[in-house]
């Protein structure tokens, strides 16, 4: 009984084992073992974090550049096979494009959309006129693209008002691509072709018009994308060079399944699909009244 009164109760001895006022130690240790521990750490955790810095400054000044990609040509994902995308692209979680024949609020997002995606050319800086010929500073400087070459398709907003929305095609990016043409002989373009994705979407979507465009030596007409764009070396203001499809003879108020292929270019699978609905002025009227 007297020893356990000599060592006092259970809070004394705790605030003891914390902090002991004879021997002025805090959790068994004293001042000099607690300063000892906080330098070793701090130099611990210092050299730790001097070492994570210098991995990302290794890895950001020698592994990455900002010029260039690490990985390509074959050896990154896209390897040398660019996809094909189309402008104006009215929704990021589909497809579908729907618009009217006649002045609407409907149109109202795709005109928007598609002048924003023009207006991206109207700067020509760091950019060279290339209608005359390669020049020699080549592609540190690139060739402008000239909207002039879209025909009617350089103002689609009159264009969409009349049922025959304009969509612009373009290859996607990829460093350092240059088009291998399939038969240069035949065709020194990147051609570019529309139609239904079935039988009876080819029938309701009828002849498609392509600005610019050629006619090939099977008797279709194309469109096509000049070779002399290309490579895509991140220069200043790169603008990526466009092909406008119109379907002047589209089934109106009916749900298209369209697609666009890239033909002429080889090991080139590149493929975008869409769906396209031109309401006509009276058969929305006639909804209106039933």
């Amino acid at each position: 009984m007297m020893k356990r009164q000599e060592q006092g109760t259970r809070w004394e001895r705790m605030k003891k084992t914390c902090f002991d006022p004879e021997t002025r130690k805090f959790l068994g240790r004293d001042g000099k073992n607690w300063a000892l521990i906080f330098v070793f750490y701090l130099i611990a955790y210092t050299l730790l974090v001097g070492f994570w810095f210098g991995m990302i400054a290794v890895f950001l000044n020698v592994c990455v550049t900002v010029d260039k990609p690490t990985l390509t040509g074959m050896h990154s994902i896209l390897k040398l096979n660019p996809g094909m995308s189309y402008l104006p692209r009215l929704s990021l979680l589909n497809t579908f494009n729907q618009v009217t024949a006649y002045p609407s609020s409907v149109n109202a997002d795709y005109i928007q959309k598609a002048i924003q995606t023009l207006q991206k050319y109207s700067n020509t800086t760091h950019t060279a006129d290339c209608s005359s010929g390669i020049p020699q500073d080549f592609p540190d400087l690139p060739c402008r693209f000239p909207v002039s070459t879209l025909g009617a398709c350089e103002h689609p907003e009159n264009e969409v008002n009349k049922g025959m929305p304009c969509f612009f095609l373009r290859l996607n990016r990829i460093y350092g691509w240059l088009p291998e043409l399939a038969n240069k002989t035949q065709f020194d373009k990147i051609l570019i072709e529309c139609t239904g994705q079935n039988a009876i979407d080819k029938s309701l979507l009828g002849r498609p018009k392509y600005y610019p465009e050629i006619s090939g030596v099977d008797g279709k007409t194309y469109g096509y994308i000049d070779p002399m764009y290309f490579p895509f070396l991140r220069q200043d203001n790169y603008q990526s060079p466009l092909a406008a499809v119109q379907f002047p003879e589209v089934h109106r108020n009916t749900v298209i399944l369209t697609e666009c292929h890239v033909r002429g270019i080889s090991n080139s699978e590149a493929i975008v699909q869409f769906e396209i609905c031109v309401d006509s002025k009276v058969d929305v009227a006639t909804k209106a009244q039933a």
